[in-house]
This record gives structure tokens, sequence and C-alpha cells, in this order.
């Protein structure tokens, strides 16, 4: 458990490290332009929820800290688990459309429309972002079930991923496209940061299906068989 505990600590420090190179990198590509702006203003209307929800932590995550240990490892578990994701994945979606639709008008309070570039590339850096609040939910939730079941470095890496695939975004395109890289990044940095979370998921539900997670078994099972066989002859001698 302290080996556990340990490396958890060291990714963790990682990932805040990297997130420190991430700002200085952005800060040194756009500073305080009206594209850095843009950027900052539409991650309040998307990011935001990758923040609270999408995180270690977060009330997806609590939710099902405090619900998974108390369900016995069957079947019936995982069914609890997919209705849980598609139901949240679903709601969260509709959200997405509804930001899509209403952005212009939710914009207007915060931005004045005469100006007209600012105002624009901020919707484009919406639409951009839009992903990160469908995977908010998801990745909170996944995030629980891997830490019920003792898949604790993926979750802690999760934030590294994203920040490396910004750090890369942005090195690669500079502050050209209007400095949409900060908003590509972020958005492709999520998504590979819920794709991440997939095959320790996969650990889980054969796990609570009822199959045999070790990469052995099937060695096992066959020397089991080739032991009985000699026993049975050594029997029968």
């Amino acid at each position: 458990m302290y080996k556990v505990a340990s490396l958890v600590a060291v990714l963790t420090i990682i990932s805040k490290v990297l997130g420190l190179l991430r700002d200085l990198i952005v800060a040194k590509y756009f500073g305080t332009s009206m594209m850095a702006d843009a950027y900052n203003m539409a991650y309040l209307f998307t990011g935001n929820f990758f923040i609270i929800f999408g995180t270690v932590g977060g009330p997806f995550y609590s939710a099902l800290v405090a619900t998974l240990p108390k369900l016995p490892e069957n079947k019936h578990t995982w069914i609890f688990i997919k209705d849980i994701l598609l139901k949240t994945t679903l709601v969260l979606t509709g959200l997405a459309f509804v930001i899509f639709l209403y952005k212009s008008f939710l914009l207007r309070f915060f931005i004045d429309p005469a100006q007209q570039d600012y105002f624009n590339l901020t919707l484009i850096n919406i639409d951009i972002l839009l992903p990160l609040v469908i995977l908010c939910g998801p990745i909170g939730i996944i995030f629980g079930i891997l830490n019920c079941y003792k898949k604790y470095y993926e979750p802690s890496l999760s934030p590294a991923v994203v920040n490396i695939v910004m750090i890369i975004t942005v090195l690669m395109m500079g502050d050209a496209a209007n400095g949409l890289a900060l908003a590509l990044g972020a958005s492709l940095g999520g998504v590979l940061s819920f794709v991440f979370q997939l095959a320790p998921l996969d650990f889980v539900r054969k796990k609570l299906l009822g199959h045999d997670t070790s990469p052995h078994t099937e060695l096992q099972k066959q020397a089991i068989e080739v032991i009985e066989e000699k026993q049975d002859v050594f029997s029968e001698g």
C-alpha cells in the first residue's frame, strides 16, 4: 500500500509540474492577447464542467466511491455502472446541445457583440470545447470506479495526459489559426484522457462479469490438466 501511495503521489506531482509548464508555454505564445481571452471565456462555459465533474474528488467520483464498495462484485453491479454511464452521458450531451444552440445569447451577458472579432472567436472556441461538457461525467464516474477496484494509476495520470496534449498542440500550432491551438489541445486532451481509462475499465467489467482477469489463466488450466492426467496414470499403475 505504501508503494501505491508513493507512486500516486509522484504521478500527481508530475501532473502539477506539467500543468505549470503548460501555463508557461501558453503565456509565451499568447500572453494577454485577445486569443487567450477568447479561450478563457469559452472555457468558462465548457471546461469548468470538466474541472468540477471530471476530476478525482468531484461529485460523480465521490458518489461512486461511496456507493460501489457496498455492492457485490457481480454482473448486476456492472449493469448498474453501465446505466449510470449511459444516463449521465445522455444528460450531458443534451446540456452540450443547449450550450451550442444558445451560446451566442449567453455570451452577450459577458461580451459586447460590438467587439465582433473577440465575440466570434469566443463562439468558435466554445464549439471546439463542447466535448469536455459531454465527457466530464463519464470521466468522473470512471475515476470513482477505478479507485474502488484498486486501479489508481490511470486516474492519477489523466491530468498529465491533458497537459501533455495541450503542450504539444501549442508547440506545433503556436498562435496560428487565431489561437485555436488552446481549445483544440484542451478538447483533444479530454478525449484522450477518457480513452486512457477504457482499458482499466474493461478490467473491471471482466471482473464483475466473472471472467478471470489473469493473463496466465489458460496456461494454468493446461498445467492442472496435465498434472491430473499424470496422477491418473500413476494411480492406474
